[in-house]
């Protein structure tokens, strides 16, 4: 029988398991053409209304398996936006166009969001505190220590190879400010008398990207 558009014989049937085993076998490593990705794309975005709301409803309060979710975020891991379109999405969410424009969290949302930014960022840190981080990572100390950082790994990437100048940063494997917080350091002169701060042993070569990528980056340990 010719396939014919529209035509509901198979409404409602399920194909077997090997049926469907096959089905991803024949299209696995296929890739589309542009044509064809763009009258898909025309097809999905000019579906009727009913249509879209039937498939919503359909995928409703579904949950994908933890597997798949994890598949999913590694494949994205280093998936980067380009400029043109960061600055579509920015147009796209100014102003009224925000899906957020006009609304107000309740009392709970607002208290969970700051629970989950206490655990995140951690206690705040005053502003003496603060000085005193800023101080000791711009002291001559700090530079000297991640030069010798540099001079033993070649001035190359560990993990990635990457030796571009000025893409490299000096990490500390043990977190500065828990070095800082477990020698009780409160002066400045302190700071310059802890081995353990300027231990190189303790620091590694890596790039802007992958020292993004560790557990101790940015705020993630205050």
């Amino acid at each position: 029988m010719p396939f014919l558009k529209g035509h509901k014989i198979n409404i409602g049937r399920k194909c077997s398991k090997e049926t469907r085993k096959k089905l991803r076998k024949a299209n696995l490593g296929k890739v589309l053409s542009l044509e064809q990705r763009k009258k898909i794309s025309k097809n999905t975005a000019t579906r009727r209304p009913e249509v879209r709301e039937k498939m919503r409803l359909a995928h409703l309060g579904k949950k994908l398996p933890k597997e798949q979710v994890a598949k999913m975020v590694a494949s994205r891991k280093w998936y980067k936006h380009s400029e043109e379109t960061k600055r579509k999405i920015g147009v796209n969410h100014m102003g009224s166009k925000n899906p957020m424009f006009g609304k107000k969290p309740s009392e709970e949302t607002r208290k969970k969001l700051s629970e989950s930014a206490k655990k995140y960022w951690g206690p705040r840190i005053d502003i003496q505190a603060q000085k005193l981080y800023e101080r000791i990572r711009h002291s001559l100390e700090s530079r000297i220590w991640r030069e010798n950082v540099f001079k033993r790994d070649n001035y190359t990437c560990i993990w990635c190879g990457d030796s571009k100048g000025g893409n490299l940063e000096a990490d500390h494997i043990k977190p500065f400010i828990l070095i800082v917080r477990q020698n009780n350091i409160k002066l400045f002169q302190e700071a310059l008398n802890c081995f353990e701060l300027w231990d190189i042993s303790n620091g590694r070569t890596l790039c802007v990207d992958c020292h993004k990528t560790t557990d101790t980056w940015g705020a993630k340990v205050r």
